[in-house]
């Protein structure tokens, strides 16, 4: 074997161990209960919900995280949340952005694993965790 077919071979067999699919460390201190669904419910949800004319419901972790990082790329570049005002013409009343912190939240969310935070799934709804009710 020449050479230059041990280093491909020895590359690509180091490739191949590579896990596939592994999940980013979660180094986010937000998570999607707590800090994001509250930003997506307010800003995205009349979209991004199902039947909405957005092609996906973000309003649940198991549909959001999916598309966590088509999220960061349409946030960091603009073109989501959508509006077509033109603020050249006058101030615009409600240019409906996200604020710098909600951007924020979402992206450190995204860059910082997706962390889910505490929920019990119901029916495709976003459920709390309520503490236990006890009776005397």
């Amino acid at each position: 074997m020449t050479a230059r077919r041990w280093v491909i071979a020895s590359v690509m067999a180091a490739l191949a161990a590579q896990p596939v699919g592994a999940h980013k460390p979660v180094t986010s201190k937000y998570t999607y209960t707590e800090d994001v669904y509250p930003i997506v419910s307010r800003e995205c949800g009349a979209c991004h919900s199902p039947g909405g004319v957005a092609p996906m419901s973000l309003l649940t972790y198991d549909e959001a995280r999916p598309w966590a990082e088509s999220i960061r790329l349409e946030l960091a570049s603009g073109h989501m949340p959508p509006w077509f005002g033109d603020p050249g013409v006058a101030a615009l009343k409600d240019p409906h952005k996200l604020s710098p912190r909600d951007l924020d939240v979402v992206l450190t969310w995204v860059t910082g694993g997706t962390p889910r935070g505490a929920v019990v799934p119901g029916d495709g709804e976003m459920v709390q965790r309520r503490s236990p009710v006890t009776t005397s």
